[in-house]
């Protein structure tokens, strides 16, 4: 299913910059999952939701903003209209990939950049910040005391630490300990917080272990991947275009992608088995032929 059926020459896919809004308001393919996203403000109010790269996190993230945002308008025409009931609030995302880290590697321009992330993040919603330069934990503090009834939507929590060099790797690993730990010590009146990332090492997620993980729960292991029922509905014109320019069917090349780019599973029970989507969007959007040879 998509939200918006596209006139069939409008089949371009989400590129992985796109935000949900500007998916929507393009009417670009896309796979309509907003009814488990809904659910997830149904388990926990404090979520970590892990998964390799690819496979969508920042488009969750903008998927959930959107809809914490635009309260059930933000659903409408989509899975999640009817069980989508928030009302629209403030919100602030934080995307932790986007910090820049100097190489050769400085812990003053460190924090500067932490510094100026911060600031820009919370400026969209509304939130009064001081413009000369702080220490980047002490107006994460000043932020989190006022945040009663904000959502926090933190995207990329390990990729500062994937990303610096290793002499920088010990500050950037304090600074993410103390991020962390202040939420949980400090955000008791966030309304809601999900967390992303690849992996969290045991000093993050000794930071929020009162986080619920829910990246192998059940109901969520095909949240983030592409399942066989998406490429036969919400991808289908994509699938349809690449198959006739390779002279093909359409189930023979979902026969295909499942062979070459399916098999991962997140869920604890092994149910659920995705594809992922990084891989398989390059694949129906490019000039080369089958995934594999």
């Amino acid at each position: 299913m998509t939200a918006k059926e596209p006139p069939r020459n409008v089949i371009d896919p989400p590129r992985s910059t796109d935000g949900f809004r500007a998916i929507r308001e393009e009417g670009r393919c896309f796979v309509d999952n907003t009814d488990v996203i809904a659910r997830l403000s149904d388990v926990g109010d404090f979520l970590i939701f892990l998964r390799p790269a690819g496979f969508g996190k920042s488009l969750l993230v903008s998927t959930l903003a959107a809809m914490w945002r635009g309260g059930p308008d933000a659903v409408r025409g989509l899975r999640a209209e009817g069980c989508w009931r928030h009302e629209s609030c403030r919100v602030v995302v934080i995307d932790l990939s986007a910090i820049h880290l100097p190489n050769p590697w400085n812990a003053g321009a460190f924090a500067s950049a932490a510094d100026e992330l911060l600031r820009h993040a919370f400026a969209p919603a509304g939130f009064a910040t001081a413009a000369e330069p702080m220490e980047p934990l002490v107006r994460w503090r000043a932020f989190l005391e006022a945040s009663r009834g904000v959502v926090l939507l933190v995207d990329g929590i390990d990729a500062p630490l994937r990303k610096a060099p290793e002499e920088g790797r010990a500050e950037v690993g304090r600074f993410l300990e103390g991020f962390l730990t202040m939420v949980k010590n400090l955000g008791s009146g966030l309304r809601f917080c999900l967390i992303t990332g690849e992996a969290m090492g045991l000093d993050l997620a000794a930071a929020v272990n009162n986080f619920s993980d829910v990246s192998g729960d059940l109901p969520f292991g095909d949240l983030l991947g592409f399942t066989t029922a998406d490429l036969r509905t919400g991808l289908r014109p994509l699938v349809e275009r690449k198959a006739e320019a390779l002279g093909t069917t359409p189930e023979a090349l979902i026969g295909r992608i499942e062979r070459t780019c399916g098999g991962w599973t997140f869920d604890e029970l092994r149910r659920t088995r995705v594809a992922q989507p990084a891989a398989v969007l390059a694949f129906l959007t490019g000039d080369e032929g089958f995934p594999g040879g």
